[in-house]
């Protein structure tokens, strides 16, 4: 079995990142903590359901490498960033986003969502079009829910009233292909408050609102072996929404970009590239 280290896939606390700027923007309801690096066409990315910004560390590198201003976002609860979410829906987290992007001075952005995050981005490019050069998904989930014992699981893999090891392996089991393993320490970055606020305010916002994602290019990674996110739901999002492509992968479940992270930085870089500063129609 091949032991991952997630640092984190869901992580939770207030890490400085190396190389990275980090800024603290107040928007209108909240004060979010951004880092950001790298200059050219701006794409904002918004980390996964009670994870933060040092999740799409290495996806960022990667990506600002080649050529693009990458800012990631550690949404209200995550990190230092501080903001009501007791009656939020994704329309108020996605209007965070867009505050991020005035304070900053980018009128047009890509937008990068993974997981939770790609409801959030998917709402933001639904709620202003016109500001969205492009939109990629990782691990597009919304449509299909997850079998009820692969939610359970991921339910128990943030809970820290459990042991360790029940927990581990319940990460295991609901996040990882087969034969692919978290490393322990993701445990003590998993948000679990924030995480059950998130979904709150996920089933607080139709689904119509947010699902098909504006009117932007996008790209939809899929892994095959995604039990939350399952893959019916990137076939169904492509085939029907234009201008929508869909890359699946083997080799990787929910967590994804520890499993497969060559594979899909490719991919997004090669996306990003093509549509660069404005969007092809």
């Amino acid at each position: 079995m091949r032991a991952i280290h997630v640092l984190a896939v869901l992580a939770a606390g207030a890490q400085e990142l190396p190389n990275w700027q980090r800024q603290m923007i107040p928007t209108r309801a909240a004060n979010i903590e951004l880092y950001t690096r790298g200059s050219g066409p701006a794409v904002l990315m918004h980390p996964s359901g009670g994870g933060s910004a040092l999740s799409l560390q290495e996806l960022g590198n990667r990506v600002s490498a080649a050529g693009f201003k990458v800012v990631l976002i550690n949404p209200r609860g995550i990190g230092a960033s501080k903001g009501p979410l007791d009656n939020a829906t994704l329309h108020d987290l996605a209007a965070d986003v867009w505050d991020c992007a005035d304070k900053l001075g980018l009128p047009k952005v890509h937008l990068l969502g993974r997981a939770f995050g790609n409801r959030v981005v998917r709402t933001a490019s639904s709620d202003r079009p016109d500001r969205v050069l492009s939109l990629t998904l990782l691990a597009a989930g919304g449509e299909i829910a997850p079998a009820p014992a692969d939610r359970a699981n991921l339910t128990k893999a943030f809970d820290a009233t459990l042991d360790d090891a029940k927990r581990l392996a319940a990460l295991r089991d609901s996040l990882y292909a087969p034969g692919n393993q978290p490393d322990a320490s993701a445990l003590r970055r998993m948000n679990g408050e924030t995480y059950k606020q998130q979904s709150a305010a996920s089933s607080r916002t139709s689904l119509k609102d947010w699902h098909l994602g504006g009117t932007a290019p996008m790209l939809v990674v899929q892994c095959l072996a995604d039990r939350i996110a399952v893959p019916q739901n990137g076939w169904n999002l492509a085939t029907q929404r234009p201008n929508t492509r869909l890359l699946a992968l083997p080799g990787c479940g929910h967590a994804m970009l520890p499993e497969q992270p060559r594979a899909i930085s490719n991919a997004v870089i090669g996306f990003l590239s093509e549509f660069g500063p404005e969007p092809k129609r």
